[in-house]
């Protein structure tokens, strides 16, 4: 059994950026820089024959090339009780684009519709108490981040085992943006 999701990498330099960033967040367990990732779609349990019909759907995906830039930070659920702590993502179209289409892909392969709406983000790190005040400082110290562009070229299809340090990500396959 495969526990999946869809995501797009982000450039080394990137992650050395929101490594750096989340070296502030003393109270909370931080995400390894080699995990930070932009998630397209969390899928959840699949067994091989549902992941090879996702890997033929996501093949179908087109789209062209983009850029992205992270800007800015937050939180989920809200600042009052923060949970998860994330770096935000400059509004592009294009990324909405694509994400729309995976989604599509994924239920063509018969995973049900995610019920939440798309909220473009990388988490950073994960606060062990959300009646934490660390959140507030590092917001308003913070809230102004932001990065150069970078081109996305591909997005991947990983699974990912839960173990006590953490999840260990796996490339399962990965899917150019040549449309």
């Amino acid at each position: 059994m495969y526990r999946l999701f869809v995501a797009i990498d982000l450039p080394d330099s990137i992650r050395a950026q929101l490594a750096d960033l989340g070296r502030e967040l003393d109270d909370a367990r931080r995400v390894p820089p080699d995990q930070l990732h932009l998630t397209l779609r969390f899928i959840g349990g699949a067994d091989n024959e549902c992941l090879q019909r996702i890997k033929d759907a996501l093949a179908t995906v087109t789209s062209p090339p983009f850029s992205l830039a992270l800007a800015g930070v937050g939180c989920f659920p809200s600042p009052g009780r923060p949970r998860v702590i994330w770096a935000g993502i400059t509004a592009d179209e294009r990324l909405v684009l694509l994400q729309g289409a995976v989604e599509k892909a994924v239920a063509a392969a018969g995973i049900p519709p995610e019920e939440r709406r798309f909220s473009p983000h990388i988490t950073l790190a994960r606060l062990k108490d959300a009646e934490s005040t660390g959140f507030t400082v590092f917001q308003a110290k913070q809230g102004g981040f932001r990065t150069e562009p970078f081109t996305v070229e591909a997005f991947h299809l990983y699974s990912s085992t839960l173990t006590a340090d953490g999840a260990l990500h796996r490339r399962e396959a990965s899917y150019p943006l040549n449309g």
